[in-house]
């Protein structure tokens, strides 16, 4: 069975908190059930537009907006304002809880990684067999 890993899309700010280690929990609106540990690439949008690292999902929760910040506010990156305004109107919210986090040491063009893959809007899924071996 192939093992599917997200491409996911992050503004850079909220990128180098993830890897700087002050937010581990990343907010969106939607986002998939996956298999625990499956990996996330983070691809930091413009002005970077590169991969600049990637991490272990270790959960992924939904709740109501208001009530997933009394468990994951700390651990957002972000401001109460900020949070309102994002998920204004959704009646769910999604945390995904990272680990085992590895900045890369240059970001890396996704067309080097990948032939053909795009950066998504929000995230894509990464089948293990696109992953490459090194040796």
């Amino acid at each position: 069975m192939i093992k599917r890993h997200i491409l996911i899309s992050i503004k850079p700010e909220y990128a180098n908190k993830i890897f700087d280690g002050t937010k581990t929990v990343e907010l969106r609106r939607k986002f998939p059930k996956l298999e625990k540990r499956c990996l996330a690439f983070v691809y930091a949008t413009a002005p970077v537009k590169a991969l600049i690292g990637v991490c272990q999902i270790e959960k992924v929760i939904s709740a109501p907006p208001q009530e997933l910040w009394s468990k994951v506010g700390k651990q957002a990156g972000i401001t109460y304002d900020e949070y309102n305004k994002y998920f204004s109107g959704a009646l769910e919210a999604q945390g995904i809880f990272f680990s085992a986090t590895t900045l890369f040491p240059e970001p890396i063009p996704l067309h080097e990684v990948w032939i053909g893959v795009t950066a998504p809007q929000s995230y894509r899924y990464i089948n293990s067999n696109l992953l490459c071996e090194t040796s």
